[in-house]
């Protein structure tokens, strides 16, 4: 009966820690983060910020990473494993304008990596048959950074209305040790009111691109309210 009770304090306490909450102000917006999140606060902004010098609401972000078995729950379709990593996805939030915005979100973001030219008129162009994606790439394969796009480069291409029709994401490669399989790390961004968001995750979840943002916009409007 004892241990019961004190099994049952452990399991109350343990639970009631991990839904202690980060409360970060950005903006006029306030998040609450769970404690079990890994968390990077730069919610003060730049150095003009810090010192007196600029109290606008337009600076700083924060950054937080949603476990990968979280993420499964919610998408099951996520691949949790990232080759020897967790596949925990980053979720990066900036105060941004509608200028910033529409130059990270907007069609010609990565236009060049599109039809080659620019500084990527001399770039390597590599096709995975299991993905279904295209590969840009200043490096020589095997690529250790690189853009990844659904469509095919061409110095012909017609620029598509939305840059979600062609790309998928900014990628690095990393190895957890030597001679351990690859991960991949890549980021999108998207934008949402007054905050630039960058999602990171591998380079096969990118194919969920449409599932991800949308649970991210969920997930952020949830945190305004788990304070």
């Amino acid at each position: 009966m004892i241990r019961t009770i004190l099994s049952s304090v452990v399991i109350l306490s343990v639970t009631t820690s991990q839904l202690v909450a980060k409360e970060l102000h950005l903006g006029y917006e306030t998040f609450c983060l769970p404690s079990h999140y890994d968390t990077l606060d730069l919610t003060k902004g730049s150095l003009f910020t810090l010192i007196g010098l600029d109290d606008e609401p337009h600076r700083g972000s924060f950054q937080f990473f949603i476990p990968a078995v979280e993420v499964k729950h919610a998408i099951k379709s996520y691949n949790a494993k990232n080759g020897e990593f967790e596949a925990n996805l980053k979720v990066n939030v900036m105060m941004s304008n509608s200028f910033e915005q529409e130059r990270m979100t907007g069609p010609n973001y990565r236009a060049d990596a599109l039809r080659l030219v620019g500084n990527y008129s001399e770039a390597n162009v590599e096709y995975d048959k299991t993905l279904n994606i295209y590969r840009v790439s200043d490096f020589t394969s095997p690529f250790i950074i690189w853009d990844a796009l659904k469509l095919e480069p061409q110095l012909v291409r017609a620029i598509p209305d939305k840059l979600d029709d062609y790309y998928l994401g900014y990628c690095s490669s990393s190895q957890a040790v030597p001679g351990g399989s690859s991960g991949t790390s890549c980021d999108y961004n998207i934008a949402d009111g007054d905050f630039l968001i960058e999602i990171g995750t591998s380079e096969e979840n990118l194919l969920l691109q449409d599932e991800l943002t949308t649970y991210v916009k969920r997930r952020l409007g949830e945190l305004k309210h788990e304070c």
